[in-house]
């Protein structure tokens, strides 16, 4: 810049160098340098310049969920670029117009913004554009439940940024496979995708990514019960959410640890995070996108914890921020799921049993297969309360051998526990003493892997805990 280079080479420049700041999480920074550009545009009377660096300020507004502020960007450049007539820019700020709308979880205008983007940057050979149209609509395919066509979309866009060599994108792309492989139940492919995730935006310093890919290989973890690996991701991920000034990624991190205190049945500890994480969400645009996810998991643990009132409220204003498109995908399921167990801790075993079975149902016509093993326990735990142990033994069963099957040892260590209290109530005392050292050998496993001595000791010391090492003869 010092060189006083002509207006093309100035631009060029300043937009080079926000780029950079963007990939560093300067966001301040790097709207400076797209502002500048903007005056230089403005002067110069370079209508498509204008239109450019538009969208390098709504983008940078974006990643930091200021949607309002993105969009009174994106909509004027998208104007601007239609009227120069530059195909190539209107689908770039098309794909930018759709990722903001799916912030707000408004996923019909996001898929048309992709699609017509699409088509668009295809006609005109746009690699690099036509890649994250694809990318666009994974993803909104992913928040709607449709995992499949999800994986379908982002491996195209995966095999385009590996041809032109776009790992920030192909980054993303993983950590987005990594989740829909997670929800369908492919827990072995999702952990390798997120690994490769991690590593490659890590090897390009990309924060503001790295931050929701720790959040992938942190739900990953726990689901498997890798508590120490969950605890590490989504503490890193945390720590770059507030270093770069993502509330989005902020929130998403904290519900992953939440998540891992009330695995390990730390339900004091969990409720404290996810109370944090409600306020957040809460503030600005950083939760509208999963709203009924983040108050949905405030419900579980309030539930556990007895505090069926806030439970309740909370559930019930779940439902009212569930949007209609909604109704199908993991939002609604997790949300049934909740309402479960919120009916047991009522003590209403029968309503619970009669939710889990519709639950079954609707999960076994989605693609959402990550629901069926919490739902199947949530419906044997529910026939046990309800006094029926000797079908609540044959469930559990079944449920301790597709938990073993999947490698969700959480999941598993618990039916084996449900399992040997059923078969203790039958008068099968040796098969109760033999399913609760099963158990108990896991819960062993599992307090090994929480890095933290307090967690571990909560989790040792908890009720269910304590009652799998009575029945085992401990």
């Amino acid at each position: 810049m010092e060189l006083k280079p002509g207006f093309t080479a100035c631009c060029e420049a300043l937009i080079g160098r926000g780029d950079v700041w963007m990939l560093l999480g300067e966001y301040e920074r790097a709207r400076e340098d797209f502002s500048a550009v903007r005056t230089l545009a403005r002067e110069a009377g370079e209508r498509r310049w204008e239109a450019d660096v538009l969208d390098h300020l709504g983008h940078a507004y974006r990643q930091q969920d200021k949607i309002a502020d993105a969009l009174d960007h994106l909509e004027p450049a998208l104007a601007l670029s239609r009227e120069v007539g530059d195909p190539s820019l209107t689908g770039r700020i098309l794909n930018h117009v759709g990722f903001t709308y799916t912030n707000i979880a408004r996923h019909k205008e996001a898929i048309h913004s992709h699609q017509e983007a699409r088509r668009l940057l295809e006609d005109c050979r746009d690699l690099a554009g036509f890649a994250e149209s694809l990318h666009g609509l994974g993803e909104n395919a992913r928040f709607l439940g449709n995992f499949g066509e999800a994986i379908r979309w982002l491996s195209e866009s995966a095999e385009v940024c590996d041809r032109t060599g776009n790992r920030r994108l192909a980054g993303e792309n993983l950590y987005m496979l990594a989740q829909s492989r997670h929800q369908r139940g492919d827990y072995a492919e999702a952990e390798v995708e997120a690994a490769h995730s991690m590593t490659t935006l890590a090897e390009i310093d990309d924060a503001w990514n790295s931050s929701f890919a720790l959040v992938v290989a942190a739900r990953i973890a726990t689901t498997l019960g890798r508590f120490d690996k969950a605890l590490e991701y989504a503490e890193r991920g945390l720590s770059l959410a507030r270093q770069v000034g993502v509330a989005r990624s902020e929130v998403l991190n904290l519900q992953a640890l939440s998540a891992v205190h009330r695995e390990l049945e730390d339900h004091q500890g969990a409720w404290q995070i996810a109370r944090e994480v409600v306020a957040l969400a809460r503030v600005g645009e950083a939760g509208a996108f999963q709203m009924s996810l983040i108050l949905s998991s405030c419900a579980l643990i309030e539930a556990a914890l007895g505090q069926t009132a806030e439970a309740q409220a909370h559930i019930e204003e779940a439902h009212r921020s569930l949007r209609p498109e909604q109704a199908h995908a993991e939002y609604a399921h997790d949300l049934a799921h909740t309402e479960g167990r919120a009916l047991l801790a009522l003590r209403r075993p029968a309503d619970a049993v009669a939710a889990a079975t519709v639950l079954l149902a609707r999960i076994g016509a989605s693609d959402d297969l990550h629901w069926r093993l919490p739902t199947m326990l949530l419906l044997a735990d529910a026939t046990s309360a309800r006094g029926d142990p000797v079908t609540a033994v044959q469930m559990y069963e079944t449920t301790a051998e597709e938990a073993q099957a999947a490698r969700r040892t959480p999941v598993l260590w618990r039916a084996l526990a449900g399992q040997a209290e059923s078969q203790c109530a039958v008068g099968q005392t040796e098969a109760a003493v033999a399913s609760a050292r099963r158990a108990l050998e896991l819960v062993n496993h599992l307090a090994a892997a929480a890095p933290d001595g307090r967690l571990r000791t909560t989790f040792l010391q908890s009720a269910k805990v304590q009652r799998v090492a009575g029945l085992a003869g401990n």
